[in-house]
């Protein structure tokens, strides 16, 4: 296979070995510590009753075999709302985190839907989301709510720190 790249002043050996590499520092910092999820509160997370918020907040949960891209299903204490309600549908995103009827959780990822009426109690924030895509089925998460503040913090040190390494490669490639 090709692949085809702007760069044209510079000739590769066939065998190439980089003189750079991404330290686990540096990717520590994007994937550590490996368990914990932030997020900040869903749309509809006061239909929770206070229980099922101190279970969300406290308790581990593990991502089901049944996950896909669509979503990672979560089995773990169920959840409970305050008294049933029913939702229309509304817009989803990678991140959120659907309270299903049986009290399991699912948290969209990838390739979800667009539309969804289960309640939206949380959002992963997006600083997260390669940190959770990254844990597998049989995994344990533990979540932990931020502010907005915090999550945008957070995302504009990982948008950061991802700039940094595109740097370096750039750099060390314009270098060979």
């Amino acid at each position: 296979d090709v692949i085809e790249f702007t760069v044209t002043d510079c000739s590769l050996e066939e065998n190439k070995i980089f003189p750079w590499h991404i330290s686990e520092k540096e990717l520590d910092k994007i994937y550590q510590p490996k368990n914990n999820i932030r997020f900040i509160k869903g749309v509809e997370w006061d239909l929770l009753d206070d229980a099922s918020k101190e279970i969300f907040k406290k308790n581990d949960f593990i991502i089901s075999e049944q996950s896909d891209r669509m979503g990672y299903r979560l089995s773990g204490t169920p959840l409970v709302l305050q008294k049933p309600t029913e939702l229309i549908s509304s817009a989803t995103d990678t991140g959120i985190v659907q309270l299903l009827p049986e009290g399991n959780c699912i948290i969209l990822m990838a390739d979800h839907q667009t539309t969804g009426g289960y309640p939206r109690i949380a959002s992963v924030i997006k600083a997260d989301i390669p940190k959770l895509a990254q844990a597998g089925p049989g995994s344990t998460i533990k979540f932990a709510c931020v502010s907005l503040q915090e999550a945008e913090s957070a995302f504009t040190q990982m948008q950061k720190i991802l700039t940094e390494i595109k740097n370096a490669c750039y750099f060390n490639f314009k270098k060979i």
